[in-house]
């Protein structure tokens, strides 16, 4: 195991049966942390925060003479970036890239394949280290925190989802989506609530206990949104989340990610090719000569 991998041996002995397994590499860990700023809280859903209009991006608000990135500035930030470099061996990919977002808002990049936008999402979820720059995430600098305090605040303030679902195959639904609220230490009564109700949001309530190969395309990825929202975390970064999904089942995802930020105000960072899904967000970046445009 390389020196970039943390390990350990976890034993989940809670939903139905028990297991003593798993060695852990660190960005495993990453990829099951979980997105959800503010969706639960107490193991029950919240209902919308009426102060807020039922939609707050800008083909809504336009008529009422506010542009949409005067409303975001108004809200709280969540994501600074500034002076993003990165290379790899003599190639620089980002070029001193700038980026902010705020509570609620939903920020698609768009680009050509290879323009760096994947790798400007694992370096802002911090499972890329960049050459320079500085990221702050709920007012925590992320590039000053060493390997363990890192892994935990990701695992709490963090969620992703991939365009492939990573879930576990040995596990149910349910499991999966409660996986990480068990690394988190949770209570697990209280994990499997959360995740019961999340899925039961998600219209996956009749496909707790099945497997992954049991599931649809559309299903599977669910779950893993699911799986992002259970440790509420303060903003989702998605590489690509529809990639591998029929029309229909990527329709149903890009109407739940804007139902999620317009209900819950839910943040989103999304790298796509969807022009459907770039059309449905709050702003839409393109990554062009290595710097967001």
């Amino acid at each position: 195991m390389s020196g970039g991998e943390s390990t350990g041996v976890w034993q989940y002995a809670g939903l139905r049966r028990s297991y003593v397994f798993i060695i852990f590499p660190a960005n495993w860990l990453a990829r099951t942390s979980i997105f959800a700023a503010g969706l639960l809280r107490n193991g029950r859903l919240r209902h919308r925060t009426k102060a807020l209009p039922a939609r707050i991006g800008p083909k809504n608000i336009a008529h009422q003479g506010i542009h949409a990135v005067d409303l975001f500035k108004k809200l709280p930030m969540v994501l600074q970036a500034k002076d993003i470099y990165k290379s790899f061996g003599q190639l620089p990919i980002l070029k001193g890239v700038n980026v902010e977002v705020s509570r609620g808002e939903v920020v698609s990049i768009v680009g050509k394949s290879g323009a760096g936008k994947s790798t400007l999402l694992h370096i802002l979820g911090t499972l890329d280290n960049a050459d320079q720059g500085q990221i702050t995430i709920n007012n925590t600098a992320v590039r000053n925190l060493s390997p363990r305090p890192l892994a935990a605040f990701r695992n709490r303030h963090i969620g992703f989802v991939f365009q492939f679902h990573h879930l576990l195959p040995e596990f149910s639904a349910l499991e999966n989506v409660c996986i990480p609220g068990f690394i988190r230490k949770q209570e697990e009564a209280a994990v499997k609530q959360r995740a019961t109700e999340l899925l039961d949001f998600l219209g996956l309530s009749h496909r707790l206990q099945h497997k992954p190969t049991e599931l649809s395309g559309g299903e599977q990825q669910r779950v893993a949104v699911a799986r992002a929202l259970v440790n509420q975390p303060d903003i989702i970064f998605a590489d690509e989340p529809t990639g591998n999904l029929d029309s229909a089942a990527s329709q149903d995802l890009h109407r739940l990610i804007r139902r999620l930020s317009d209900e819950y105000r839910q943040t989103f960072v999304i790298v796509t090719h969807n022009k459907e899904l770039a059309d449905l967000s709050d702003r839409c970046l393109e990554m062009r000569d290595g710097l967001l445009v």
